[in-house]
Protein backbone atom coordinates (compact mmCIF):
# COMPACT_ATOMS: atom_id res chain seq x y z
CA UNK A 1 0.00 0.00 0.00
CA UNK A 2 1.68 3.06 -0.92
CA UNK A 3 -0.13 6.06 0.89
CA UNK A 4 0.20 9.73 -0.05
CA UNK A 5 -0.33 12.58 2.43
CA UNK A 6 -1.41 15.68 1.68
CA UNK A 7 -0.51 19.27 2.91
CA UNK A 8 -3.08 20.75 5.37
CA UNK A 9 -4.25 23.80 4.37
CA UNK A 10 -2.68 27.29 6.28
CA UNK A 11 -4.73 28.00 9.35
CA UNK A 12 -6.66 31.47 10.38
CA UNK A 13 -5.17 31.35 13.66
CA UNK A 14 -2.18 33.01 14.46
CA UNK A 15 -1.05 30.43 17.39
CA UNK A 16 -1.19 27.55 15.02
CA UNK A 17 0.81 29.20 12.33
CA UNK A 18 3.24 30.27 15.55
CA UNK A 19 3.74 26.89 15.94
CA UNK A 20 3.77 25.70 12.37
CA UNK A 21 0.83 22.69 13.15
CA UNK A 22 -0.56 23.48 9.87
CA UNK A 23 2.10 22.45 7.77
CA UNK A 24 2.78 19.27 9.56
CA UNK A 25 3.36 16.45 6.99
CA UNK A 26 3.33 12.89 8.33
CA UNK A 27 6.23 11.18 5.97
CA UNK A 28 8.41 13.39 7.38
CA UNK A 29 7.85 13.43 10.73
CA UNK A 30 8.19 9.89 11.05
CA UNK A 31 11.44 9.19 9.55
CA UNK A 32 15.26 9.76 10.59
CA UNK A 33 17.69 11.43 7.91
CA UNK A 34 20.57 9.74 8.97
CA UNK A 35 19.50 6.00 8.16
CA UNK A 36 16.37 4.02 6.99
CA UNK A 37 13.16 3.20 9.00
CA UNK A 38 14.55 -0.86 8.69
CA UNK A 39 17.35 0.56 10.21
CA UNK A 40 16.16 2.77 12.44
CA UNK A 41 13.69 -0.31 13.65
CA UNK A 42 16.41 -2.54 14.48
CA UNK A 43 18.13 0.05 16.88
CA UNK A 44 14.96 1.03 18.73
CA UNK A 45 14.41 -2.95 19.07
CA UNK A 46 17.84 -3.56 20.29
CA UNK A 47 17.21 -1.06 22.97
CA UNK A 48 13.92 -2.02 23.88
CA UNK A 49 14.88 -5.34 24.39
CA UNK A 50 17.65 -4.24 26.81
CA UNK A 51 15.49 -2.36 29.00
CA UNK A 52 13.10 -5.08 28.96
CA UNK A 53 16.02 -7.57 29.98
CA UNK A 54 17.47 -4.77 32.95
CA UNK A 55 14.01 -3.41 34.26
CA UNK A 56 12.74 -6.94 35.06
CA UNK A 57 15.95 -7.90 36.56
CA UNK A 58 16.59 -4.81 38.41
CA UNK A 59 12.39 -5.72 39.43
CA UNK A 60 12.91 -9.42 40.39
CA UNK A 61 16.18 -8.30 42.38
CA UNK A 62 14.47 -5.92 43.94
CA UNK A 63 11.64 -8.20 45.44
CA UNK A 64 14.14 -11.16 46.54
CA UNK A 65 15.94 -8.57 48.35
CA UNK A 66 12.78 -7.57 49.96
CA UNK A 67 13.10 -4.02 48.98
CA UNK A 68 10.61 -3.67 46.46
CA UNK A 69 8.51 -1.79 48.58
CA UNK A 70 10.65 1.45 47.81
CA UNK A 71 10.36 0.43 43.57
CA UNK A 72 8.76 3.50 42.32
CA UNK A 73 10.02 6.01 44.98
CA UNK A 74 13.22 7.11 43.35
CA UNK A 75 12.59 9.34 40.56
CA UNK A 76 15.79 7.18 38.57
CA UNK A 77 13.25 4.26 38.74
CA UNK A 78 10.46 5.87 37.73
CA UNK A 79 12.06 7.75 34.75
CA UNK A 80 13.53 4.39 33.49
CA UNK A 81 10.56 2.67 34.08
CA UNK A 82 8.69 5.47 31.55
CA UNK A 83 11.31 5.11 29.09
CA UNK A 84 10.87 1.57 28.83
CA UNK A 85 7.13 1.75 28.13
CA UNK A 86 7.87 4.38 25.90
CA UNK A 87 10.13 1.98 24.18
CA UNK A 88 8.08 -0.38 24.30
CA UNK A 89 4.78 0.81 23.02
CA UNK A 90 6.66 2.88 20.32
CA UNK A 91 8.23 0.32 18.74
Amino acid sequence: MNYQDYCLPPSNYRIIQWFNVDRFSPEQAFTSHWMSSRAFFFVRLGVTLYSTVVFWAYFLLMIKLDRFVGFFKAFTTMTFAGLHAYLVVSI
